[in-house]
């Protein structure tokens, strides 16, 4: 799954616009109102199984925000912390490469008060679902991973539970922006994204932190 502007760079075709993929109500739901539902979990997990099985290869996925959260879970399988329904085995193998972009890793600074913020299924570093995700000690997303994020992201924020809330865990890279607003990670990072996609991109222990 390809974000739309690295789907036109690439020029893939053979699935046209199903190749993207959203979650949820695709934004109709308020910032802090929105939950991680066991529901949408299953809408990007049947997702990428449908990729994969129409493309008959791995597939790699740049995920933003919120849907890092999402993708994670889905790939992650195991129990849904809101139903207890089973989702699975995991999804790695299904999976080359994994960008996280501007994403709700850890957790989220804003919204904690709201909704969104509660410790079933919420942005909270502590709620069970971010636990639940973060919890492995080794890389489930795909065979590579890497992440994206501002200094000065003004919804994700930047502590999380004594982490950076949009570091993804076991990533083999990352790149950080300056003075970049939320909304403008995903738009403005398009060749970085890109990069990394096609493993040109260097790797954590050869970049500076």
């Amino acid at each position: 799954m390809y974000g739309k502007a690295i789907q036109d760079r690439l020029e893939r075709v053979d699935m046209g616009l199903g190749m993207l993929g959203t979650w949820g109500d695709g934004g109709i739901t308020p910032l802090c109102e929105k939950t991680f539902t066991c529901e949408d979990v299953k809408q990007i997990r049947q997702f990428i199984i449908a990729v994969t099985e129409y493309t008959g290869s791995q597939v790699d996925i740049v995920a933003y925000s919120g849907g890092v959260a999402i993708s994670r879970k889905a790939i992650m399988g195991g129990s849904c912390v809101d139903t207890g329904e089973e989702l699975g085995d995991r999804l790695t193998g299904f999976i080359n490469t994994f960008v996280a972009v501007a994403g709700v890793s850890y957790g989220m600074e804003t919204c904690l008060t709201q909704k969104s913020g509660n410790l079933i299924n919420g942005v909270n570093c502590n709620s069970q679902y971010m636990r639940d995700i973060n919890f492995p000690d080794n890389r489930y997303e795909g065979t590579f991973s890497y992440f994206i994020y501002s200094d000065t992201d003004e919804i994700i924020g930047q502590q999380c539970c004594g982490h950076l809330c949009p570091e993804l865990k076991n990533a083999i890279g990352f790149s950080r922006q300056t003075n970049m607003p939320h909304a403008n990670v995903i738009l403005m990072t398009e060749d970085i994204q890109l990069k990394m996609v096609q493993h040109l991109w260097k790797a954590l222990n050869q970049m500076e932190i």
